[in-house]
Formats: C-alpha cells, structure tokens, sequence
C-alpha cells in the first residue's frame, strides 16, 4: 500500500518526501540566486543604456512595449521593468500611456522567457557554465566579468530548472 508521506520513482522505489522537499528547496534557492546574478550583470554592464532605452521610447506605444519585451528578457523580470517605469512615470520622464505599453510587454517578455525555458537546454548549460566561468575568472575588463556573471547566471537557472 502506498503512503502519503512517500514519493516513489519510475521504477517504483520509494523517495522520502524530506528529500524531495530539500531538493525542491535547493533548486528553487539556486534558481532565485541565479536570476539575481544574471539581472545584477545586465544592470552593473548596461544599466544606463537601459535607462536611455526607456526613456527614449516615450514617442511610440509599439516601440514602447518593444523595449518592454527586450528589457524584461534580459533583466527576467516584468517586476524589475516595472520598478522602472513606474519611476519614470512618476517624475514625468515618460506618460502613462508609453508606460502601459512597455509595463504589457514586459509581461509578454517574461511569459516568452518561460516558453524558452521549456525547451530541453541541457546541452546549453554545460557550455553557459563553461563560458560564464572562463569570463569571470580571466576576463580583463569589467564589461567582460559582467557578460561572465550573465551567461554564468543563465546556466545556473538552467541547472536549477532539471
């Protein structure tokens, strides 16, 4: 009879639910630890063209949720998009109308994210593990350890995704 308390293999082995749990704890801790590496690296290497990006999408609502979708991409936060949007918007660097825009496709950027994500990338991480350590420990300048910390990062939430 099976229990509730036991979580059982393909081949019927019995899992104890403790270490289950401490797995999906330490993925899921490595996971949040590797998306803030890969945000902290776009926003220390290209943190002032993101800005400039923003603010110069006040013209075009299409424009603006264009350069909503990138940045949340490449930040893998719609909530770190909105942080900034909603700063603009409240010293009046941008309209709320350019801010909705881009606040809809960061959504769309994140949701694109996950649909990558549920790819098998398995072969990726060992290369993005591989080139994100060779450029943090031998890259010669700041950008070079930044794009090491990102692709790093990126690894790192593929590992974290198995």
């Amino acid at each position: 009879m099976r229990s509730l308390y036991y979580q059982y293999d393909e081949h019927g082995e019995r899992l104890d639910l403790l270490i289950l749990l401490v797995n999906v704890g330490a993925a899921a801790t490595l996971l949040l630890w590797a998306v803030h590496m890969v945000r902290t690296g776009f926003e220390r290497a290209n943190g002032n063209a993101f800005r400039l990006a923003i603010q110069r999408s006040n013209s075009n609502r299409f424009k603006a949720s264009g350069v909503g979708v990138v940045v949340a991409m490449l930040l893998q936060s719609s909530t770190a998009v909105a942080v900034l949007v909603s700063g603009f918007t409240a010293t009046g660097i941008i309209g709320f109308t350019p801010g909705m825009s881009m606040l809809l496709g960061a959504d769309l950027g994140s949701a694109l994210v996950v649909q990558i994500l549920s790819f098998d990338l398995s072969w990726l991480m060992l290369i993005l593990l591989l080139i994100g350590g060779l450029l943090i420990l031998k890259g010669r300048t700041g950008f070079l350890r930044q794009t090491g910390r990102i692709t790093l990062g990126i690894g790192l939430i593929l590992l974290s995704l198995q």
